[in-house]
């Protein structure tokens, strides 16, 4: 259990509380809101942030939709999707579970 204080619980001191029972998720989960992203840092350095920014839980949830959404282009169109930035790939599955196209 992690205890509700603002370095352990993402969710702590939001209203109304976004999470069942009154548990908190943890930044590891839940995203680090503090990372901060650096002009300098290497691609893969910048990606690994973007992913600890967003959290495991939501990462997880995005990435395992990257290839249900991918098996379904066009090889030209795989292409292009692959070169898309990871956060790019996250709006893109964001907006196509908003409109309802994936769950």
């Amino acid at each position: 259990m992690i205890r509700h204080n603002e370095i352990e619980n993402v969710s702590f001191n939001e209203q109304p509380y976004p999470h069942d029972e009154d548990y908190g998720m943890c930044v590891e989960c839940g995203g680090n809101k503090n990372v901060i992203l650096k002009s300098k840092d290497s691609k893969k350095v910048k990606e690994r942030k973007k992913r600890n920014k967003l959290g495991w839980a939501a990462s997880t949830f995005f990435e395992a939709r990257f290839g249900i959404l991918r098996s379904q282009l066009s090889a030209n169109n795989q292409a292009k999707f692959d070169a898309l930035s990871y956060e790019n790939k996250i709006a893109i599955i964001a907006q196509m579970i908003e409109k309802g196209y994936i769950i």
